[in-house]
């Protein structure tokens, strides 16, 4: 009896370890794939952010940083996309990934105006909303659904 009980506490013991490797690893990528989706969201509205104010300088207004400082800013962004879209591929699938890539595309298309003389064109802005707004709000949404991110009254909750 006692070679079956020991046999038996062996077994459970393995189980227990599997078992709480395999939620600590999931844990572990949860957390990596949040901190991921907050890092591309941030970086993106800061390059949109940039891109503005690197538009207002064109158009001749006082900024608020150096034209260089918002430059190195676009470069820092998109750099930390491109990282988040890796994490993305590997972490979730390539339609995540690939919603990360259109919003990033287009962060890229706002510096291009800009660099093409187009600051009057890139602050109206409006057709830039259309294309981006759904495209963010389903990068949203493939990010919540694969974070079990449940939206309650329109702030999501876990």
């Amino acid at each position: 009896l006692s070679a079956g009980a020991a046999s038996l506490a062996v077994v459970l013991a393995a189980a227990n370890l599997y078992f709480t490797g395999r939620r600590e690893h999931l844990s572990w990528a949860r957390s990596v794939l949040e901190a991921a989706c907050v890092e591309f969201l941030t970086a993106s509205y800061e390059h949109y952010g940039s891109c503005r104010e690197l538009a207002r300088l064109q158009l001749g207004e006082k900024g608020r940083r150096p034209e260089q400082d918002c430059r190195e800013s676009t470069d820092r962004a998109r750099t930390v996309m491109i990282n988040c879209v890796t994490r993305f591929r590997i972490l979730v699938s390539d339609e995540m990934a690939e919603a990360a890539i259109r919003l990033r595309e287009i962060n890229d298309r706002d510096l291009e105006m800009i660099d093409a003389g187009e600051g009057t064109a890139f602050l109206e802005g409006r057709r830039r909303h259309l294309v981006f707004d759904p495209l963010r709000d389903k990068f949203i949404e493939l990010a919540q659904d694969v974070l079990a991110v449940k939206k309650i009254g329109g702030v999501a909750r876990r």
